[in-house]
């Protein structure tokens, strides 16, 4: 029988950072009422902002920043993918 840990070393060896970090994105945002289009686009650009952060912030505040953007901006702004981030990086 594997041990699970050897299961964990085997995934964990194909991931990259990239990889990772939109993975943190996406779990914070994995729940909002979006087709998952947006929601991929959302973790892209989120990673896109979080790689030219200098202010430290972590995937998981990029992520928390859509969410609160996503569920307080108007309806007619919900795809607008950077001014959710903006909005919810405000509410930070």
């Amino acid at each position: 029988m594997i041990k699970d840990y050897r299961l964990v070393a085997s995934k964990i060896e194909r991931f990259n950072n990239a990889d990772y970090v939109k993975a943190r994105i996406y779990l914070e945002i994995e729940d909002l009422d979006a087709s998952d289009d947006l929601i991929d686009a959302f973790v892209e650009e989120a990673y896109n902002w979080w790689s030219n952060d200098k202010e430290g912030l972590s995937p998981e505040d990029f992520g928390y920043a859509i969410y609160i953007g996503y569920i307080n901006i108007d309806d007619e702004f919900k795809t607008d993918i950077d001014a959710v981030i903006q909005l919810g990086l405000d509410g930070l």
